[in-house]
């Protein structure tokens, strides 16, 4: 078992993203960008904008993704 303390540093814990109805839980990738997501999952890739304001709690930045960070894409 590992325990993670509520604080690492200065810096607090983001809690697990939950997905609301007719939303997904995505994992990132190695390469992806919200871009090539959003072009990928609704066929637009100017959804990305959608895709950064529903994660804006664990998004400071729409060009920085991490592989295996996971983020809600919104319903279609």
């Amino acid at each position: 078992m590992l325990t993670l303390p509520a604080k690492l540093g200065n810096t607090a814990r983001i809690s697990a993203p939950v997905a609301g109805t007719g939303e997904t839980l995505y994992t990132v990738k190695a390469g992806d960008t919200l871009g090539a997501i959003a072009k990928a999952t609704y066929g637009d890739v100017m959804k990305y904008k959608a895709i950064f304001e529903r994660n804006s709690d664990r998004l400071k930045n729409a060009n920085t993704i991490y592989a295996g960070q996971v983020i809600v894409l919104p319903a279609k």
